[in-house]
């Protein structure tokens, strides 16, 4: 059984470029990632991937070793509307029960970048009604309020 040169070729030019083997990985890993085999459902019914499950587990143990909350404490999580504070408040959703936290989200509009400022107050509105959390929102015209106190 004879190869084709272009296969022979790639395997070659794999072999001999960094970037191209990391570009596999990286496609594997992902592919991994979406794969519904990685997925489990917790007890509410949502599917999990093994991921947010390893970063739920981090965080739970974060909040245990350095006594960062206490069973019954409120917690009002400021949420901006990017990756990383949305992503803080899905991982304390998941682990409120375990702590019997009651959350809630803030949110305060800058007002720096005009309807940018007003979508992420909308977004985050949404996300708080959709996880069903109380919602406290601020606006402030940071610009304005620097002139004033100089």
């Amino acid at each position: 059984m004879r190869r084709s040169r272009t296969r022979l070729r790639f395997n070659e030019l794999r072999r001999s470029s960094p970037y191209l083997s990391s570009l596999h990985k990286l496609q594997a890993i992902q592919a991994k990632a979406n794969d519904d085999t990685c997925m489990k459902e917790n007890k509410n019914g949502y599917k999990v991937s093994r991921i947010e499950k390893r970063v739920q587990r981090t965080v739970d143990q974060t909040l245990r070793i350095h006594h960062m909350v206490q069973n019954g404490d409120a917690l009002l999580v400021a949420v901006s509307g990017g990756a990383d504070s949305v992503a803080l408040v899905d991982v304390l959703r998941a682990l409120a029960p375990k702590f019997s936290l009651r959350l809630a989200i803030a949110h305060l509009n800058h007002c720096l970048r005009q309807n940018e400022s007003d979508r992420d107050e909308a977004f985050v509105a949404d996300l708080a009604q959709q996880f069903d959390l109380p919602f406290h929102v601020g606006r402030e015209d940071v610009r304005r309020y620097q002139e004033r106190h100089r």
